[in-house]
């Protein structure tokens, strides 16, 4: 697993993870633009570099690969799309509930009701990634285990059912909107 991040006045901000097969940096790779972003392993990787004027001939050169490229990309933006929807929630119970059930997708195992995600991401990371405090988003989690619904171990959580923490997400969301309308 790789994360992509950038720094403002000292503090990181994640901006997505990278696994197996994933592109980086994406624009680079399509119009040759930079941005200000870095690049950490968190896993042991195997990076291949090529020279973007090789692959772009190596997709042109190849419409089965264009294509597929084009379906990445395609995924890759619906990512991007999840990452502003998540910060679209105004309460971080909501936020790091919508970010889990977003890893679980992109990188969990099935196995029944639970997800196991097996990818190196801290609470730090979790908090960077969704503009809260580390407090706030170990506040959350804490929250999530004790009503069973996730288990943390130092390398995996494990979303437990993943439809009552989808339904959870419902629920908060519910809530939020009749308090809304209470308090008006």
């Amino acid at each position: 697993f790789v994360k992509a991040l950038s720094k403002t006045n000292g503090s990181e901000y994640i901006h997505l993870i990278f696994s197996r097969g994933d592109v980086f940096p994406l624009a680079w790779s399509i119009d040759g633009s930079r941005r200000e972003i870095n690049f950490k392993a968190l896993t042991p990787v195997i990076v291949k570099r090529v020279s973007r004027d090789q692959f772009l001939n190596t997709l042109l050169s190849n419409p089965t690969r264009y294509k597929l490229f084009l379906d990445y990309v395609m995924y890759m933006m619906l990512t991007y799309t999840d990452r502003v929807e998540n910060l679209r929630y105004k309460y971080a119970s909501d936020r790091v509930i919508y970010r889990l059930l977003f890893l679980s997708s992109r990188f969990g195992n099935k196995k029944g009701k639970q997800i196991s995600l097996k990818i190196p991401i801290t609470h730090n990371d979790l908090a960077s990634s969704l503009s809260l405090s580390v407090k706030t988003v170990s506040r959350e989690l804490n929250r999530l285990r004790r009503k069973g619904l996730i288990v943390e171990s130092r390398d995996e959580m494990v979303i437990l059912d993943y439809e009552k923490l989808n339904k959870q997400l419902s629920m908060t969301i519910n809530n939020h909107i009749i308090e809304i309308l209470n308090a008006t």
